[in-house]
């Protein structure tokens, strides 16, 4: 269908149903390809990886480190700086991540690294000008102390991912010490009993957290025991949004919704409503074939086979047991990564992807370079080339720059809207106001002032960015709020809903005398209604499946000029966009009430 030549939005023809976010997405992925090059390329030797699987497993120390000293701390503020828009730091712990999941998988993915450089400290005498290996008494006692210091970071590490009770991290922190520890015992590195003994240890690890954390167990578990597949579906949020997933996919299977629109999307096949929004899909196979269709699910099956291949050959055919056990720390990293994205969006989050692609490019330079000395670079090209090569580097830099520097500073600015919003106690919806008998003043003057700084802040994100969308819809939100508020202690304090019907219920000679006569009725609060309806549209030019924006179109399409803004057109393109929001349905309903089609009413009101 065309509902924008209806409704003066415009038609939409972007492949994209989210086009700033897919902008967006787009520029985050050929910044991690980039790297990925850039790091395969530095890699020219086995010493140039070992270096990589240091810098790795030193961010698992630290990253462990901090978040058990943040969490100590008590701080509200992520890394003692930010402050989250919806969830304070000290709730959980997870360093610098709000979701304890991405943070227990930073840790799994730095796991075989830590278990590489242990194994590395060890084993790893000094050799002399001859080739003969030497160890001298400074640098035994250093190699002592390093790994006297790892073996406590390793401790530290496996804590705090058992207090982050992570179950997706749990598994995978698991799964990379198995995988490790299965390795070195077939290369026989360590022994069975070792091995044995260590998967014992494991499950008195698992048993004592049984025992002594049998509530925190109970809640996780309690999520997986419901009865039939239905209710599965319909309590668990993760199986609800695989299905809300598929169902888009098959609607567009071949280049999908468009890249970061998950959040725009899922809502209109989601039949299970919630206050939690789901921003990504829980699962980053399926939103890559939601997202991106079977064209992107193809190139992210070459990618995968790939990374396979080259974590095989590098096991398989390393010339000496310092590249097998560089190739099995790479290996475990490439595993966790590839596992955990069944049941969480990892390749989502820069601050997870980036180690992984680090890994790959590691495993990639292990596969090709079978000698472990430093090799060539790939290709060369004539000065000219580089100088060429080098300027187009800088364009793409600055492009991308350009491209994400009003989103950055605009997020100050949002978040900050986004924490007085979920703060602000007296908020109530259009409805809740009507039913106040007796309102407090206090009250309204607190909740009149917290969207007089909401309208400023909201304002403050879009002289940043123009393109956020939602900010646009906020505001349109926001500022007709603030009408309402404001026409309460107008002399003719009569509602904007009563001022619609009284206008509707009229007949005007002109479309100036209709404008004469709302300002009359409303006074400047119309300056109000007519920005909030400018901002709506706006937003709605960029997000199209806002389906409550549809309706509060709808509910403002008394304002002059009316000429295409029919509540009927409105209301049908929301049930399109959100034909199971709460919202949308009983304003269908609401309408078709006023039309005289009760039955057909009550169908929607009971959804």
């Amino acid at each position: 269908h065309r509902p924008g030549e209806s409704v003066g939005l415009g038609t939409w023809e972007t492949l994209s149903l989210a086009p700033r976010a897919t902008q967006l997405g787009l520029c985050v992925l050929l910044t991690h390809m980039i790297l990925f090059i850039v790091v395969y390329q530095r890699l020219d030797s086995l010493t140039a990886v070992q270096s990589a699987l240091r810098i790795v497993a030193l961010s698992t120390l630290v990253m462990a480190a901090v978040a058990l000293l943040q969490y100590a701390s008590g701080t509200p503020r992520f890394s003692f700086i930010f402050l989250h828009p919806s969830r304070d730091a000290n709730e959980i712990l997870g360093g610098p991540f709000a979701n304890t999941n991405h943070f227990t998988h930073f840790l799994a993915l730095g796991i075989g690294p830590l278990i590489w450089w242990w194994h590395h400290t060890q084993h790893s005498p000094e050799r002399g000008p001859t080739g003969n290996s030497f160890t001298s008494a400074t640098h035994d006692g250093q190699r002592r102390l390093t790994h006297l210091l790892i073996n406590i970071g390793f401790g530290l590490v496996l804590t705090v991912t058992l207090i982050a009770a992570s179950r997706g991290g749990m598994a995978t922190m698991l799964l990379g010490i198995g995988f490790c520890g299965l390795v070195m015992t077939l290369a026989k590195i360590v022994r069975w009993p070792l091995f044995v003994g260590a998967a014992c240890a494991a499950v008195l690890v698992a048993l004592a957290m049984m025992i002594h954390g049998s509530d925190l167990l109970k809640r996780e578990i309690g999520t997986l025991s419901v009865g039939s597949f239905d209710e599965l579906v319909a309590q668990s949020g993760r199986l609800g949004i695989w299905s809300a997933d598929l169902r888009a996919f098959q609607q567009f299977w071949l280049a999908g919704t468009g890249v970061g629109s998950h959040a725009e999307v899922y809502p209109t096949y989601f039949p299970h409503p919630s206050i939690v929004e789901y921003t990504h899909a829980e699962c980053g196979y399926l939103q890559v074939l939601m997202e991106t269709g079977v064209v992107g699910a193809a190139l992210l099956l070459v990618a995968m086979a790939d990374v396979i291949a080259w974590c095989h050959r590098s096991i398989v055919s390393a010339p000496s047991m310092m590249a097998g056990m560089c190739a099995m720390a790479v290996c475990a990293g490439c595993l966790v990564t590839l596992v955990q994205s069944i049941w969480d969006f990892c390749w989502y989050v820069s601050a997870t992807f980036a180690p992984a692609v680090v890994l790959a490019a590691s495993a990639a330079r292990l596969a090709h370079n079978h000698s472990g000395e430093p090799e060539p670079t790939c290709f060369t090209l004539p000065k000219p080339g580089w100088l060429l090569a080098t300027g187009l580097a800088t364009v793409l830099f600055a492009g991308v720059i350009g491209i994400y520097a009003g989103p950055a500073q605009a997020s100050m600015s949002w978040d900050a809207y986004r924490r007085l919003s979920l703060t602000s106690k007296k908020q109530k919806s259009g409805l809740l106001e009507q039913l106040k008998i007796e309102p407090d003043p206090e009250a309204i003057h607190k909740q009149y002032a917290d969207l007089q700084r909401m309208t400023e802040l909201l304002n403050r994100t879009l002289q940043s960015d123009r393109h956020h969308y939602r900010a646009h819809l906020r505001l349109g939100t926001v500022l007709r709020r603030a009408c309402e508020i404001r026409q309460k202690y107008e002399p003719n304090a009569m509602p904007i809903a009563q001022i619609r019907q009284a206008a509707e219920a009229s007949d005007f000679a002109s479309e100036q005398e209709y404008a004469e006569w709302l300002r009359r009725a409303i006074g400047e609060n119309i300056t109000l209604l007519l920005q909030a309806r400018a901002h709506t549209i706006e937003g709605l030019k960029g997000l199209p499946l806002s389906g409550r924006s549809y309706v509060r179109l709808a509910d403002l399409g008394f304002l002059p000029p009316r000429q295409g803004l029919t509540e009927e057109i409105l209301n049908e393109q929301a049930l399109r966009a959100r034909p199971y929001d709460a919202e949308v349905l009983f304003a269908a309903g609401r309408y078709l009430a006023m039309a005289g089609q009760h039955q057909k009413a009550l169908e929607y009101w009971k959804q």
